[in-house]
């Protein structure tokens, strides 16, 4: 999966055709050293959960100055919450990776062929 401008996408021709209406002719037509670049994906959970992100949700003020309560807290939590469980069921998106896929003009038609 990659992405351009939070369009996300299978293909870099699936991009230029159905997301941006370019043909093959008008790929043709395109300079010599036209490049398209994109982000690419993983499928990654939205989040992933534990006692310890509870702990930091509570305010500050709640705890004395030595934050002394929080290894209770994060006990407690994983006592009664099973996080593992919660974790498999949290739902999954395509995210960027920071790595890039590069293709030239000449990769763009011949994967148009295919």
């Amino acid at each position: 999966m990659y992405s351009i401008d939070n369009i996300f996408f299978h293909s870099p021709i699936e991009y230029l055709n159905r997301l941006t209406g370019y043909s093959k002719e008008s790929l043709h037509n395109e300079q010599d050293d036209y490049v398209l670049e994109a982000n690419i994906c993983e499928f990654h959970p939205m989040a992933n959960l534990s006692a310890e992100d509870f702990v930091w949700a509570i305010d500050e003020e709640r705890f004395d100055e030595e934050r002394s309560q929080e290894d209770d807290l994060i006990e407690l939590f994983n006592k009664y919450i099973d996080f593992e469980a919660i974790n498999k069921e949290i739902p999954k998106l395509y995210y960027p990776t920071g790595k890039m896929a590069t293709w030239n003009k000449k990769e763009l038609i011949s994967a148009w062929g295919k």
